[in-house]
C-alpha cells in the first residue's frame, strides 16, 4: 500500500485527471501507476559485469539469463506474483505469453528480433519480490570515450534508459575499477530521474567478481573488498556506498544450484591431506590438472558454481569440520549478498514512500503548465516540505559520514541506529516494550546531544549540516511519541 505523501500525490493526479486532455492522461497514469508501484531497483552495468547473476541472487532463483543471449537485450522486470509466467510486450504494443524452461528460467531464444522486443515482465512467487520490483537492464557495451558514453545512452540503450527512469532506486553493477560508462550510467540515473539532489541517496554501487580481482589469489576476497572501499570514496558524489560481492556465490547459494554430488565432491576434496589441498587449489589449472579422488566433471561443475575462491573457501570449511549447511551459509555470507540486500531494505525500501514522492514530484514539476495544471503546484511544494520527506536528508547524512571523517564514533553509531531503525523505539535503540515517556526522553537527549556537537564549533562545515539534519530528526520523534505514532 502507499505510504501517506505517495497517497497524497495520486490524489492530486486524480483532480488534474479529472480536467485534463486526452493527451495529458498518460503521462499522469504513469506516474500515478509508480507512485502505487512496490520500490523499483533498476540493476545496470556493462557487458560481462556479472548484473544478471547478481539479479538471480537477489531473486533466490536462476531466472535471468546470464550467458550473450537475446535474452539479455531486453529489459525485464521482475514482480511478485503467485503465479509463475512472462509476458513478452512489442514496441507496436502487443503482447503474448513467455514460455520459462522447466527449471524456470527465461528461454535463450525469443523467437523473434529482440529489436522489436520493448520489455519482458516476469512474475515470480520469490518472497524476495514482495516489496520490490527488479529491474535488468541490458548491459553498456565498452566504450571508449565521452561522446561515444552519450550516444551509447541516447540511442543503442533507449530502452534501459526508459526502465532507470521509472526505477526509484539503482545498483550499478561494475567488474574491477569504474568506467567512463560506469559514470555515465549514473549520470543519466540523476538527469532521468529528475532528482532534486544528488544520485547518492537512491544509488549504490556493488563491485561484482572481487574474487578475481586478487588473481584467485587466497586473499583475494580482502584485495577486492579494499578496492571496493576505494572506490566508496572515489565516487562518494554518486553513489551512497560501493559493496564487495561475488555474484557467482551469491546466485549458487540462493538459488539452490549447489547439489548433493557438489557437496560430496567437496567433502572428498577437504578429506585430503592438507599439503595436497593447497597444492591443488592454487590455480584452476593444477585444479583441473592433478590426480584426485574427484572426477574432473565433477571439479568443473564446481569452478562453474563456485570459481576457484569459493572452492577453496568451501573446501577449507569442511576440511576444518563444517557440515555441508554451514558450508552453504558461510559461502552465502562470503558472496556479499547480506549486506547488498540489508543496504537494499535499509537505505531505500524502508523509505520507499519519500523516494517515489519525490521522483513523482520532480516529474510532476517538468510537466507543470503541459501535463500538470500550474494551479495545482503550489501543492507539490507543500508535499516537499512534509516532515515525511525528513528521510532523505537522514540518508544524505548518512551517506556524508560514511565517506567522511566528520563525526566523533559516538555520534556515528547515533545516526547509524537512527537511520537503520524501522519503528520508533528501533529509531531511538530503545526496546520495544519502552513507554511513550521513555520514548520522549530518549530524544530529548539525542536533540541535545546533536545541537550540542553542532554548537560548539569542533565539526567541519559539512559535520555541522549532519548535526542539523539529525537534531531535527530527534525533534520529529519526540513529536511521533507524543502522539503514539509508530511504535
Amino acid at each position: 500500500m502507499p505510504g501517506p505523501l505517495c497517497t497524497n500525490l495520486v490524489t492530486l493526479i486524480d483532480e488534474a485527471s479529472a480536467s485534463a486532455d486526452e493527451g495529458a492522461l498518460g503521462p499522469l497514469a504513469e506516474v500515478r501507476s509508480s507512485l502505487q508501484a512496490p520500490l523499483r531497483v533498476a540493476l545496470a552495468g556493462r557487458v560481462s559485469s556479472g548484473k544478471s547473476t547478481i539479479v538471480n541472487a537477489l531473486v533466490g532463483q536462476r531466472v535471468a539469463a546470464t550467458d550473450v543471449g537475446e535474452c539479455t537485450r531486453v529489459v525485464t522486470w521482475f514482480h511478485f506474483g503467485a503465479q509463475e509466467h512472462a509476458v513478452l510486450t512489442r514496441r507496436d504494443g502487443t503482447t503474448s505469453p513467455l514460455n520459462l524452461a522447466s527449471d524456470g528460467a527465461l528461454p535463450g531464444t525469443l523467437g523473434e528480433d529482440p529489436a522489436a522486443i520493448e520489455r519482458i515482465d516476469v512474475w515470480l512467487s520469490s518472497q524476495a519480490l514482495s516489496d520490490m520490483t527488479i529491474i535488468d537492464t541490458p548491459g553498456l557495451a565498452s566504450l571508449t570515450g565521452a561522446g561515444d558514453v552519450t550516444e551509447e545512452l541516447l540511442a543503442l540503450d533507449r530502452d534501459s534508459r526508459s526502465a532507470i527512469s521509472f526505477a526509484d532506486a539503482l545498483v550499478l553493477v561494475m567488474a574491477g575499477d569504474a568506467h567512463e560508462d560506469d559514470v555515465a550510467v549514473l549520470d543519466a540515473f540523476r538527469d532521468l530521474l529528475g532528482g532534486l539532489r544528488s544520485t547518492s541517496i537512491n544509488a549504490i554501487g556493488a563491485l561484482n567478481k572481487i574474487d578475481r580481482i586478487g588473481g584467485g589469489r587466497p586473499d583475494a576476497i580482502e584485495i577486492g573488498t579494499a578496492r571496493a572501499h576505494t572506490l566508496a570514496s572515489v565516487l562518494r558524489g554518486l553513489l551512497a556506498t560501493v559493496l564487495p560481492v561475488v555474484g557467482l556465490l551469491a546466485e549458487s547459494t540462493e538459488s539452490g544450484a549447489l547439489r548433493d554430488a557438489d557437496m560430496r565432491a567437496l567433502k572428498s576434496l577437504a578429506a585430503l591431506d592438507e599439503s595436497t589441498r593447497e597444492l591443488l587449489l592454487l590455480s584452476v589449472e593444477r585444479f583441473i590438472s592433478r590426480d584426485v579422488p574427484v572426477s574432473e566433471a565433477a571439479r568443473r561443475e564446481l569452478l562453474a558454481k563456485l570459481d576457484i575462491t569459493g572452492v577453496r573457501m568451501a573446501v577449507e570449511a569442511m576440511a576444518k569440520g563444517a557440515d555441508p549447511s554451514a558450508t552453504v551459509r558461510f559461502l552465502a555470507d562470503l558472496s556479499g549478498l547480506v549486506r547488498l540486500r540489508h543496504d537494499l531494505t535499509h537505505l531505500f525500501t524502508h523509505r520507499v514512500d519519500a523516494l517515489k514522492a519525490e521522483w513523482a514530484i520532480a516529474t510532476l514539476d517538468r510537466l507543470t503548465g503541459t501535463v500538470f495544471p500550474a494551479a495545482l503546484a503550489g501543492r507539490l511544494e507543500e508535499i516537499l516540505i512534509d516532515p515525511a520527506m525528513h528521510p532523505l536528508l537522514e540518508l544524505r547524512a548518512l551517506q556524508q559520514v560514511a565517506t567522511d571523517d566528520v563525526l566523533p564514533d559516538k555520534l556515528k553509531g547515533d545516526l547509524e541506529v537512527l537511520v537503520e531503525g524501522r519503528t520508533l523505539r528501533e529509531r531511538l535503540g530503545l526496546p520495544a516494550a519502552a513507554s511513550a515517556a521513555e520514548c520522549q526522553a530518549a530524544a530529548v537527549e539525542g536533540s541535545r546531544r546533536w545541537s550540542e556537537f553542532a554548537n560548539s564549533g569542533q565539526g567541519s562545515p559539512t559535520a555541522r549540516r549532519v548535526a542539523d539534519t539529525i537534531r531535527r530528526s530527534y525533534d520529529l520523534a519526540w513529536q511521533q511519541a507524543a502522539t503514539g505514532e509508530n511504535r
